[in-house]
């Protein structure tokens, strides 16, 4: 049955960003968070602009850029989920436990991100 959840959960990972957004109501399932725990890591793309890379964490050296990434990294973690981010950019890599992997793009606005996406 195990098995059957986590071949569910690959089947739709193109609506993955859907998940992201729902993912406070989807805790609250125990078939679907368990399934999390157990399975293969679930890849997560933080998509956006500056606030996704982490310009605005406060600090000037990249190694420590974190915005809102590391704040969803720890509450996944402290949930137990099986989690992978993933994107080009690795603002944060100088926080130990964090994986920074991520698509933020700072100079450029969030619709100009979403524009790209579809190209």
């Amino acid at each position: 049955m195990q098995m059957f959840k986590c071949c569910y959960l690959a089947m739709y990972r193109k609506y993955l960003h859907v998940f992201i957004l729902a993912l406070p109501l989807l805790l609250t399932m125990p078939n679907i968070a368990s399934a999390l725990e157990t399975c293969y890591p679930v890849k997560i793309m933080p998509l956006g602009d500056s606030i996704t890379s982490g310009t605005s964490s406060g600090v000037a050296d990249p190694a420590y850029w974190e915005a809102y990434r590391k704040f969803l990294w720890d509450k996944m973690a402290v949930a137990g989920l099986n989690v992978d981010f993933v994107g080009s950019g690795n603002e944060g890599w100088g926080i130990p436990g964090f994986d920074p992997d991520n698509e933020g793009h700072g100079g450029i606005t969030a619709g100009q991100v979403a524009t790209q996406i579809y190209q």
